[in-house]
């Protein structure tokens, strides 16, 4: 079995001012070195003279020139320009990726919009990486562990450490839109600062279509890709995009106990567009990968992610993959139908809607990012919530713990596409209809086989499934109570 310490997994890296053994590959950036494994690659950050201010690390999407993960990115800055207009630049690429810049007046690490790519660290020395397993010796990795991340019970609910927690005492997560500064070490929120204004609605479907497609058509580049179909919404949006070169893609659905709809749906679709169609099957993971997957995540996330695992036999190998995740923004993940802009949110109401037990030091974690968003109305503090308490520490930890090499991104996951979908009316959201209205816009022909809806049996089959689920209909329980003020 692998161990918590070994930096072979090639979706490690370290981030620190001492060399560290084991590592493939390693860089300088000033005073930092970054060492990495075989499953990144590093882009270089050069500003407006040429100059090297730093690296992007992952697979970072370049709108302006067209590539997807390049040697080369030039950003029009130059150091009189400042930290504002330097961390724009920076977000106006896509992709799964951590960014170092130093420079002489500043020197951070940023991570992509939703933090896909996992960044935690020592409170109280300048050492950080990829996960608790590239930091902590073996001994030490199980003394710092917090007892209830030890337990069974932990990892059969579906639970995860929020709001910059980790499993271990000694380590904190940096969250998405916030950076960490390599002088000080200390965190700043860095987006959003003030509230969003309301834009048209059909203005927004078209940015988040067209960040999303060229998304998907820069990562592909004549290389073959993955992309999920199910029957939900953003599989629908995500294939609506991808009209006049979906022949080039292979289109997969997973096989379990519940996917009876998603699976009638992906072949119903695959049927009558004609699209290559594989069906995977998910198997539950043997003790030893079970064991393996905890410590290459850092024990921190729960639930059937960590029991199980996508057979990808019939899948073949694909150099990029497509998900859907993060793309629940645009569907006010978080609200309740009591909800309005001015309700008052707190600790035990954000716990409950994010289905995680009411831990005192969640209670704490979350009434310290609570304070970091007062300024923001309910619906703008529970998108954030979804995107930096859920997203950027439940999916994103899961990336070490990757059995494939095949990138992984994300098209709806952007900071351009966030502020559409967040700057939306509230009525569209509620209406759950953002997706939908992708697809009538893309490729509305999708929309005569139903989103989210089978056939009569499909449906009682899947109805079954989950009333057969106790755990699962007293989280859905929990959640619905979970009023704010």
């Amino acid at each position: 079995m692998e161990g918590p310490t070994s930096p072979a997994n090639p979706h490690q890296y370290v981030l620190s001012n001492e060399e560290r053994a084991g590592f493939p590959n390693r860089l300088e950036i000033g005073e930092w070195l970054l060492h990495y494994g075989e499953g990144y690659v590093r882009t270089k950050i050069l500003d407006r003279s040429g100059d090297l201010i730093g690296y992007f690390l992952g697979s970072v999407i370049d709108f302006a020139s067209g590539s997807f993960r390049p040697g080369t990115i030039t950003l029009a800055w130059e150091l009189a320009n400042g930290a504002e207009l330097l961390e724009r630049l920076l977000y106006e690429r896509a992709g799964s990726w951590i960014a170092v810049v130093v420079t002489p007046g500043l020197a951070a690490v940023y991570l992509d919009a939703c933090g896909s790519m996992p960044f935690v660290y020592f409170e109280d020395k300048p050492l950080a990486g990829a996960s608790a397993s590239a930091l902590l010796p073996l001994p030490h990795y199980f003394e710092d562990m917090y007892e209830e991340a030890k337990s069974d019970r932990w990892f059969k609910s579906d639970w995860y450490h929020t709001a910059g927690l980790t499993a271990h005492r000694s380590l904190k997560r940096l969250l998405p839109n916030h950076r960490l500064n390599l002088k000080s070490w200390d965190i700043q929120r860095i987006w959003p600062l003030q509230q969003f204004l309301v834009h048209d609605t059909q203005q927004a479907v078209d940015q988040i279509s067209e960040v999303a497609r060229a998304t998907i058509q820069t990562a592909m580049n004549g290389r073959k890709a993955l992309m999920p179909l199910t029957a939900g919404n953003e599989t629908r949006a995500l294939l609506s995009l991808t009209k006049g070169f979906q022949q080039e893609l292979t289109f997969f659905t997973a096989s379990f106990p519940g996917a009876t709809v998603d699976l009638g749906t992906a072949r119903r679709l695959s049927k009558k567009l004609g699209l290559k169609h594989v069906v995977a099957n998910v198997r539950p993971k043997t003790a030893e990968e079970t064991r393996a997957w905890r410590f290459k995540t850092g024990h921190c996330v729960g639930g059937a992610v960590g029991q199980n695992k996508l057979d990808r036999t019939n899948l073949g190998s694909f150099p990029v993959e497509f998900s859907g995740a993060a793309g629940e923004v645009g569907r006010g993940f978080l609200w309740a139908s009591s909800d309005t802009p001015a309700s008052r949110l707190n600790s035990s109401i954000l716990l409950a809607r994010l289905k995680l037990p009411p831990l005192e030091r969640f209670k704490e974690a979350v009434g310290r990012w609570l304070a970091s968003v007062e300024q923001f109305d309910a619906f703008t503090i529970m998108d954030l919530a979804y995107i930096e308490l859920k997203m950027a520490c439940w999916a994103g930890p899961q990336a070490p713990g990757s059995d494939t090499n095949t990138v992984q991104i994300w098209p709806l996951s952007c900071r351009r596409s966030f502020t559409a979908m967040m700057s939306m009316p509230v009525h569209v959201r509620r209406e759950q209809s953002v997706f939908v209205r992708i697809v009538e816009r893309q490729w509305p022909e999708l929309l005569l086989t139903p989103i989210n809806r089978g056939t009569n049996w499909e449906n009682l089959r899947a109805f079954a499934y989950r009333a057969s689920s106790p755990q699962r209909i007293w989280g859905k329980i929990r959640k619905a109570f979970a009023e704010a003020g």
